[in-house]
């Protein structure tokens, strides 16, 4: 009646696949370690021509992945009337937004570790410990890793993406599943915020495929079998979270160098930390058997922050 137009009806295209990116990638890494797994002389014995490389294989993927991205950010980045659809420049007002956000969220999560007595390990215990022990540190450092997002690109954003929000077909991939987070209200699923929020859950999705990966490891294979295993996933998630990184980086912002000091790296560690705080708050409330997998991310965040500061705790 006021003359606001509504959408009633969207027609979208089947896209032909072979899954989404999540079982996918489970799927392969675990070919990879079971073929690392394998006796040497199995392996030398099957014809070249027939040999696949499944660690080749998550490589070219995640680089793709950064690359379509990549252009998925610059179409949303490009000039318009759109006022819904306008890019624009972070003002103090996101810096101030991105900081409280992160700190509740933080703030959350560590709530959520002292609540829990019944850990698994000892290991475990003294991990959630060591968080709660950079608290204040952390929360001070949050102001300046928003900071350096000021003036950087705002737009609109997918909102919720993780690898289960991405098809593989053959070699490309297509991301879907774009009305954001379920739980958000629509203004908050709409509004613009830094492209690097959805880097930021590719990047923690990898993570958990290696988790997942690693819980699956057999137990029962050779010492010489289990290294080799053990070897693939080691390389995978840094492999991986580079080349999906350097695809990235190089469709958003083409001819633009990524020094040590870029103000990415800060902003992006931003947007892991809250999304790995995020993550404890959900294992804690529905799969605690899962709580170390998010645990394990923020300390190892933490620790890229504060170097050998975090990792020198009493509990460290």
């Amino acid at each position: 009646a006021d003359g606001t137009p509504h959408a009633l009806i969207i027609v979208q295209r089947f896209v032909h696949n072979q899954g989404d990116g999540w079982n996918w990638v489970r799927d392969t890494l675990a070919r990879a370690m079971q073929q690392a797994a394998m006796p040497e002389g199995v392996v030398a014995a099957v014809p070249t021509a027939e040999l696949v490389d499944p660690m080749g294989e998550l490589l070219t993927f995640a680089s793709v992945l950064g690359h379509r991205l990549g252009e998925l950010h610059r179409v949303l980045a490009m000039a318009t009337d759109d006022p819904d659809f306008a890019p624009r420049k972070a003002t103090a007002q996101d810096v101030a937004q991105w900081t409280a956000q992160a700190s509740n969220q933080i703030d959350a999560a560590l709530e959520a570790l002292r609540q829990k007595s019944d850990w698994t390990s000892e290991a475990e215990a003294a991990l959630a410990a060591r968080m709660a022990e950079q608290r204040a540190p952390l929360l001070d450092k949050l102001a300046t890793l928003a900071g350096a997002g000021l003036g950087a690109n705002c737009s609109r954003i997918h909102g919720d993406l993780h690898l289960g929000q991405v098809l593989v077909s053959q070699d490309d991939v297509y991301i879907v599943d774009f009305e954001g987070e379920p739980s958000k209200p629509l203004d908050a699923r709409r509004a613009k915020s830094s492209p690097l929020r959805d880097v930021a859950g590719v990047l923690r999705s990898l993570d958990y495929a290696a988790a997942c990966a690693t819980r699956g490891t057999m137990v029962d294979v050779e010492p010489e079998a289990a290294e080799r295993r053990s070897a693939v996933l080691t390389q995978f998630l840094p492999q991986t979270s580079a080349a999906f990184l350097n695809a990235y980086y190089g469709v958003a912002d083409p001819g633009q160098a990524i020094a040590a000091d870029d103000p990415r790296h800060a902003l992006l560690a931003l947007f892991m930390l809250e999304k790995a705080a995020y993550e404890i708050c959900y294992e804690a409330a529905n799969r605690p058997a899962w709580l170390s997998v998010p645990l394990q991310g923020m300390a190892t965040i933490v620790d890229n922050l504060f170097g050998a500061t975090a990792k020198g705790t009493t509990h460290g």
